[in-house]
């Protein structure tokens, strides 16, 4: 699932769902991280700020409500 707004290519959601089966896990905060990760690394970043992304609103369309709490369950 890709929420409207955040633009996701087909590896970013691969990438989410793969790591979700990994953990076998259907949370919406780890695929948020393993999504918004892949694009970060698509873009030539080396690891994905959670508080900017929370900020941007990209996370926050995945269901992230804060950054505390998106911390703790990852």
């Amino acid at each position: 699932m890709t929420p409207d707004g955040v633009q996701l290519n087909e590896i970013d959601r691969q990438f989410a769902a793969f790591i979700c089966r990994q953990a076998d896990s259907h949370d919406p905060q780890l695929q948020a991280a393993a999504a918004l990760l892949s694009r970060g690394v698509v873009a030539g970043d080396v690891c994905l700020d959670l508080g900017s992304a929370l900020s941007d609103g990209d996370a926050g369309s995945f269901g992230v409500v804060s950054l505390e709490s998106w911390v703790e369950r990852l």
